[in-house]
C-alpha cells in the first residue's frame, strides 16, 4: 500500500516507500524437541498466517538457553507455506542445554 504524509492535512507528500498490513501468524506446535548440540536439525513449526519472506535479516528463529548464561543466537527460517516453517538449529550448545524458541 502506498502512502503519503501531511503535515497540515491539506497538502501531501507522496512518498515511493510501501507498507504492508499482514495477519499475526500464531504457532501451535513444533517437531522434533531434541536434536544434537552440533546443531543441523530442522524444526518444523505449524501455525497459520506465516508470511512468504526469505530475508534473514526479518525472518529468523532464535534459539535463547532457558539458563539465560550463553547469548541467543538467530538461524534464517524458511517458508514452507502458509502453517509450516522451518529453521535449522545452531550447532555449539552444552548437551543437555534447552531453549526458548
Amino acid at each position: 500500500m502506498a502512502f503519503s504524509v501531511s503535515l497540515n492535512g491539506v497538502d501531501w507528500i507522496s512518498m515511493d516507500e510501501t507498507f504492508t498490513y499482514y495477519l499475526q501468524p500464531e504457532i501451535y506446535t513444533s517437531e522434533p524437541d531434541a536434536g544434537p548440540s552440533s546443531g543441523g536439525t530442522e524444526i518444523y513449526f505449524t501455525g497459520k498466517h506465516f508470511p512468504n519472506m526469505d530475508n534473514p535479516a526479518l525472518f529468523n528463529c532464535r534459539f535463547q538457553p532457558t539458563s539465560g548464561k550463553s547469548p541467543p543466537r538467530y538461524m534464517p527460517a524458511s517458508y514452507v507455506n502458509d502453517t509450516s516453517i522451518m529453521c535449522t538449529t545452531p550447532g555449539g550448545w552444552n548437551e543437555g542445554d534447552k531453549m526458548n524458541l
